[in-house]
């Protein structure tokens, strides 16, 4: 009963982090579960639902399939269903009772590739693990799918600073967060060739085009796994961060060299390793690139120093020695907020918070759905972090 939350609720899982990364990609997402399943992701984890169409399906596992193992059901539905949409590739994922009873993704993978000829992909989930596992994946399984096509691409003119922005995805930026970060990108007259996830546009077209961008801006750990896998196979450089306050000319001078190859791919760990202890520190709980992002601006204006708080980090790469990663349960969190006179979280959090702790609201769609949207963190994008830290929760 150690991970026991009575008050908390937990993060999205893996299969609500495969739809919200595939879901403007013109492709044919299907979850290999009972029905309800598609019904919890539509309604607490994926805030386009109701304001933009996409494919994304459920088998409807009954339990005399999963006694007779009718496999071919499952392929006989997908064909027709694939017939009827046309769409540009074929997604598989799965919950907890097809890995139970041993369901060979692999193999149904190849035969829909076959019978479809369609690019088809299996994105090993669990149902288990986070969101963040489920993003990841998604975007690189795809990518190595499409490979034959992306090493086709065509690189961006010499002194062009055009990149591609990978790891965005509501589950961790909202809508006006995301805009903020393109219109200051543009600002800084960079070019964007792909914004790959969320607030995409004729998404097969621009998915190939990914190896013509000089760079890569990695916002969220998500995107990690495909900047590093875009590297090796492409040569393509990346940078992990999010311009925010006093950090975005810091972040933006790297990707600037990262478009000329010359590149520190991790200036929020760079950075963070010379600071020195504060007598002011926050707390910064949520996704790894966009807390690191927040410690690196509170330093350079404030001098504050900051400890993450990562549930959902996927390993300790975007981490200090004094962050944290493991959840545990809620009197942990009781006791750690007391160390802390300022935390930067989902407004859920308040709920646990001692009376004299300040909360600095901040959206993380993964944890608190739909309920938290008006915390946009729009504000964090900008000369000056004082706007953010002057809106606070009592």
């Amino acid at each position: 009963m150690k991970h026991t939350a009575c008050t908390l609720p937990y993060y999205a899982a893996d299969i609500s982090g495969v739809c919200s990364a595939l879901y403007e990609l013109g492709g044919l997402v299907v979850i290999h579960d009972a029905s309800g399943c598609n019904s919890t992701y539509s309604t607490f984890d994926e805030p386009r639902w109701l304001t933009l169409q996409s494919a994304i399906y459920i088998s409807g596992l009954t339990e005399i399939d999963a006694i007779m193992g009718q496999d071919d059901k499952l392929l006989q539905d997908i064909i027709a269903t694939s017939e009827l949409l046309h769409p540009k590739f074929i997604a598989l994922c799965a919950s907890p009772m097809p890995l139970v009873l041993g369901t060979d993704f692999a193999a149904l993978s190849l035969q829909l590739k076959a019978r479809t000829n369609l690019p088809c992909v299996h994105i090993p989930t669990t149902g288990i693990h986070p969101y963040s596992y489920g993003l990841s994946l998604a975007w690189l399984n795809l990518c190595q799918a499409l490979q034959p096509n992306l090493l086709k691409a065509t690189p961006a003119a010499k002194d062009e600073v055009t990149i591609n922005i990978l790891g965005s995805s509501p589950l961790d930026q909202t809508q006006e967060l995301l805009s903020a970060v393109l219109a200051a990108l543009t600002a800084a007259d960079f070019k964007i060739n792909v914004n790959l996830g969320f607030n995409f546009k004729d998404a097969t077209p621009n998915l190939l085009a990914l190896g013509n961008a000089k760079a890569n801006l990695v916002l969220s750990e998500s995107g990690l796994a495909l900047a590093k896998w875009l590297n090796k196979e492409l040569g393509m450089p990346y940078v992990v961060g999010v311009p925010i306050g006093k950090f975005a000319p810091v972040l933006f001078e790297h990707l600037r060299q990262a478009c000329h190859m010359q590149v520190d791919p991790l200036p929020i760990i760079t950075l963070r390793k010379n600071l020195k202890p504060s007598k002011n520190p926050y707390l910064i709980i949520g996704e790894p690139v966009l807390a690191a992002s927040i410690a690196c601006a509170l330093h350079l204006e404030f001098a504050f120093d900051s400890t993450l708080l990562c549930p959902c980090a996927l390993d300790t790469t975007l981490l200090s020695a004094n962050d944290l990663m493991q959840e545990e349960d809620e009197a942990y969190f009781t006791t750690l907020f007391t160390q802390f006179k300022n935390i930067i979280a989902d407004p859920l959090y308040a709920d646990i918070l001692g009376s004299t702790t300040i909360l600095h609201p901040l959206a993380h769609v993964a944890f608190s759905g739909r309920l938290s949207l008006q915390y946009t963190g729009a504000d964090l994008i900008g000369p000056t972090l004082t706007p953010f830290l002057a809106r606070s929760l009592p």
